[in-house]
């Protein structure tokens, strides 16, 4: 994945905008609309009744988001944040302006947003150095100049991502997440090791959950 990241990338950076559709972090838009309309995502005012289901879906965004950050860390968050803004003034293509779906995109959004900012702590205040484009096929923008910018937050509850040893990924959201934040050694013992590591211009601290017993992460 990371190869043709790369490949993505040298026509960005050749022409931003002549190749504006080519922008890797486009991609990540197409699992979130695929996730909003999927019929497993319960329509529901309360984000509680989808902690189950975004729980599961939480590892595969972040997965793309760390391919996406990992290939280039000068400016994808900052390309990530503003699609997923502009992403939240749209709406659902095939389905114009509907107001159950248009809710579930914002909210994988949002979602989106909160791994982002674990994956790379202050992403929404990097810079863009370009103007990123929706795709059109399966996001219409809002053209209208006078809305306003949807401000509402859809997913502002507490979550974890846990990194295991072979490359796992754990999302929990709310009151769980605390209780897998930690992971137990061979004797039975609760501890969590922060991993820290460097880019040209990051520093960040990601929790890697150090198992020696496979049903350790069950006991929560």
């Amino acid at each position: 994945m990371i190869e043709i990241i790369k490949r993505l990338r040298k026509y960005v950076i050749m022409d931003g905008q002549k190749f504006a559709a080519k922008l890797p972090e486009r991609s990540l838009l197409y699992l979130i609309h695929t996730l909003a309309l999927s019929k497993d995502f319960k329509e529901s005012e309360n984000i509680r009744d989808s902690v189950a289901w975004l729980e599961k879906m939480g590892p595969a965004i972040y997965c793309l988001l760390d391919a996406l950050v990992s290939e280039n860390q000068q400016f994808s968050p900052g390309v990530i944040h503003v699609l997923l803004r502009l992403t939240k003034q749209g709406h659902i293509a095939s389905h114009a302006k509907n107001r159950k779906l248009d809710t579930k995109l914002y909210t994988l959004c949002d979602f989106t947003s909160a791994l982002l900012e674990k994956r790379f702590p202050g992403a929404a205040k990097q810079e863009c150095p370009i103007q990123p484009r929706l795709p059109e096929d399966i996001l219409e923008s809002e053209r209208d100049p006078a809305t306003a910018e949807n401000t509402t937050d859809y997913f502002n509850t507490p979550l974890t991502v846990l990194k295991k040893g072979d490359g796992t990924v754990i999302v929990s959201i709310g009151s769980r997440s605390h209780d897998r934040s930690q992971s137990h050694d061979s004797d039975g013992t609760k501890r969590t090791r922060s991993k820290r590591s460097r880019s040209s211009n990051v520093e960040r601290d990601d929790e890697v959950t150090i198992e020696d017993d496979d049903d350790a992460m069950d006991e929560s």
